[in-house]
């Protein structure tokens, strides 16, 4: 497998530093208000990702983290007067729903900053003892120039960064280029000891903590959205560096495009962004899965209400198609076919969805025609087993549409017979038992369809 490392900008060859374990953190959602369209995609790339490596025999350890305690947080709580523990717990319950909902894999650990602020002390005092970091009137700022390899992620100088730099008159900084590792409590805020006065970590600091503490060193993937390349994934590289070692923190740097909307970056604090559970009223979590993957995950991707209105067509082929294979019995043994194999190489290349999705529309096109004459066909066992594989690696669920309430050979032999004795009725012209066997199975969700090919039924 290749993947494109942001940190050399160019695709490599992908494979675990640990046998065949991955080991993978994704920043997650800082927990104010509900989920927008744009982490909806940021985590079903990430979700894709972990249900190709699990298929290829990986074990991934995937953990997310919650940034539970944050300006924002703080302020949106005070709006509502409630305390910003209850506004976090709420919300993270939410973000549980919306992501279930939508199909999303369960990380293996979701971590919250709160939970970790003696690991995050700790480490910001190895920062300050390797000379990176300094203390000032109770905040410690981790210092820029003082790191070699800073804007080696993002590609960025140090003239370019300092040109771009704004300090807020209250900042005790020494430089406009450093940033805040800890932040001395203002009045009214929620506050932790330290050694440097009362109060709360940084933004950044959190996940270089959590990494390092659940995965260890020189961890497989790190992942995100393209916004998070600067500063927080320069400055979580540099901090997390500045004490284990230059290169020693993450082998491959991911990030996904972002979802625009009105041609501007979709965003909670501007205001212009669409709810992902208003999505998912209005559209099949499938139907959105398969319109998010159809953009490259590098690419940005311009929100388009009647693009997923297309999807949702498009998606009725591959739902249909599953519904008449529910009858089908499955192979004596699992057998891949060259579709299969295609599909997962498309995957295999950078994660390319929009590849993989044609693999399997083209495959459904060939063989469509075989399913469609209601004979039986050796070959259907084997489509449906990997057009399921196919559909289960993308996260669509079929569960409900391919129940049959008796054994599938048994099934497929039952009504063997009943379109034999029907096709007797028909050509003695009897037809009114004829239609009343139809009529009767199409109440308990068995179609007769009667085509110039022959009599051929599905499941409704």
């Amino acid at each position: 497998m290749r993947l494109y490392n942001t940190l050399t900008k160019s695709e490599e060859e992908f494979s675990p530093k640990k046998h065949n374990m991955v080991r993978m953190y994704v920043c997650g959602v800082t927990p104010y208000d509900y989920c927008h369209i744009g982490h909806g995609r940021s985590y079903l790339v990430y979700d894709i990702l972990y249900r190709f490596l699990e298929s290829e025999g990986y074990k991934v350890l995937w953990i997310q983290n919650f940034t539970d305690i944050d300006d924002k947080i703080i302020n949106r709580a005070n709006e509502l007067g409630i305390p910003p523990k209850e506004l976090a717990d709420r919300f993270i319950s939410e973000y549980f729903v919306d992501m279930d909902r939508f199909g999303i894999s369960r990380a293996f650990v979701y971590p919250r900053v709160t939970e970790h602020i003696e690991e995050i002390v700790e480490f910001i005092g190895k920062i300050i003892e390797k000379g990176y970091a300094y203390e000032s009137d109770g905040d410690v700022y981790f210092s820029v120039r003082s790191y070699p390899y800073y804007g080696k992620l993002s590609k960025r100088s140090l003239e370019e960064m300092m040109a771009g730099a704004r300090v807020d008159p209250s900042e005790k900084k020494r430089d406009p280029l450093d940033f805040a590792l800890w932040k001395s409590a203002k009045p009214g805020e929620p506050y932790w000891e330290s050694p440097w006065g009362k109060g709360r970590p940084g933004w950044h600091i959190e996940c270089s903590v959590m990494s390092l503490l659940y995965l260890g060193e020189e961890i497989d993937i790190h992942g995100g959205g393209a916004d998070l390349i600067f500063p927080h994934h320069e400055n979580e590289k540099a901090q997390s560096e500045a004490v284990i070692g230059d290169g020693k923190f993450v082998r491959f740097w991911i990030h996904n495009g972002l979802v625009n909307l009105k041609s501007e970056k979709m965003s909670k604090s501007t205001g212009n962004f669409i709810v992902l559970r208003e999505a998912l009223n209005s559209y099949k979590p499938e139907v959105l899965r398969l319109y998010l993957l159809g953009t490259h995950y590098r690419s940005p991707l311009d929100f388009d209400p009647q693009a997923l209105e297309d999807t949702g067509r498009a998606y009725s082929r591959i739902e249909d198609t599953v519904k008449l294979l529910a009858h089908i019995p499955d192979p004596p043994s699992p057998v891949y076919d060259q579709a299969f194999f295609d599909f997962k190489s498309a995957l295999s290349n950078d994660l390319n969805t929009p590849q993989a999705i044609g693999v399997l529309f083209s495959y459904i096109r060939e063989n469509r025609p075989i399913l469609d004459k209601g004979a039986w066909d050796p070959i259907l066992p084997i489509f449906k087993f990997n057009l399921l594989k196919m559909c289960e690696i993308l996260g669509f669920k079929f569960s409900e549409l391919t129940k049959v309430s008796l054994d599938t050979n048994k099934l497929r032999e039952v009504m063997d017979i009943v379109i034999k004795i029907r096709n007797r009725l028909r050509q003695e012209k009897r037809f009114d038992l004829s239609d009343e066997i139809r009529d009767s199975l199409n109440s308990i969700g068995i179609i007769l369809e009667d085509t110039k090919e022959g009599t051929r039924w599905k499941m409704s």
